[in-house]
């Protein structure tokens, strides 16, 4: 996990960090704790409470300050990380307050998820096998869909299920296809997303719901979005393949 993101998530705090750093540090396995341990603040205004490193998790700094995209994997393990920074263009996420319906039924903040969790797919229990944070930290466009758990607010191009298709926030409301959506112009601090069922392609929906709407749960898996492509670059690729 960043550890400008760690801040974000856990915290709340916008990111202190003035230097660079090594984008890729490591944790050695002899290094990493299986108990809580407090982290020693150098800031006096951040009270930072105890955290767990797993084994499987890689503290970074982020190289990208913008939204444009985690790493995406290609493999088919999920991965079980955060994903904090660049690659892809066009990121398909939503804010970390979007109601993320939990397999058991109960809703909690998108940005609360980890992986490893089960989430409901719209047809099934789905494993949430990578979570994926976007800081953006300045005013874009973003599409504010109206429903029955309050505002949703993502990316005009993040695909959500109408009917048995997947299309873009955006076609689906040009469409005539959904209600309740404009368009604005919003600060947003960080984006969140979701890859669900890396592990099993192809065998799930590869989905979450959020805020009572399906939206698609490819994250930004190469494997996944080249199999089954639902947001328009990933369709226009596989027409040029």
């Amino acid at each position: 996990m960043a550890a400008d993101e760690m801040l974000l998530k856990y915290y709340d705090c916008p990111d202190p960090w003035a230097f660079e750093v090594n984008p890729t540090v490591q944790a050695s396995p002899s290094r990493i704790r299986s108990k809580p341990f407090t982290i020693a603040s150098p800031f006096p205004l951040l009270s930072l409470r105890s955290c767990i490193l797993s084994r499987a998790q890689v503290v970074r700094q982020t190289a990208e300050r913008e939204c444009t995209g985690g790493g995406g994997g290609d493999g088919d393990d999920g991965g079980s990380e955060v994903v904090v920074g660049g690659g892809t263009a066009d990121v398909l996420c939503f804010t970390g307050d979007a109601k993320l319906q939990m397999a058991n039924g109960t809703m909690v903040p998108l940005k609360s998820v980890r992986a490893g969790e089960l989430v409901w797919t719209g047809a099934a229990a789905g494993k949430v096998t990578e979570v994926l944070v976007h800081p953006v930290k300045k005013t874009i466009k973003v599409a504010v869909m109206a429903t029955p758990h309050g505002e949703l607010v993502g990316t005009p191009s993040h695909p959500i299920k109408v009917g048995d298709k997947w299309m873009e926030i955006s076609a689906a409301l040009e469409a005539g296809l959904v209600e309740g959506v404009k368009f604005e112009e919003r600060f947003i601090d960080a984006f969140y997303n979701l890859e669900v069922d890396a592990h099993i392609p192809g065998e799930s929906e590869h989905a979450y719901v959020v805020n009572a709407i399906v939206a698609s749960g490819l994250g930004d898996n190469v494997k996944l979005n080249t199999m089954m492509p639902r947001q328009n670059s990933w369709i226009a690729k596989a027409q040029v393949a």
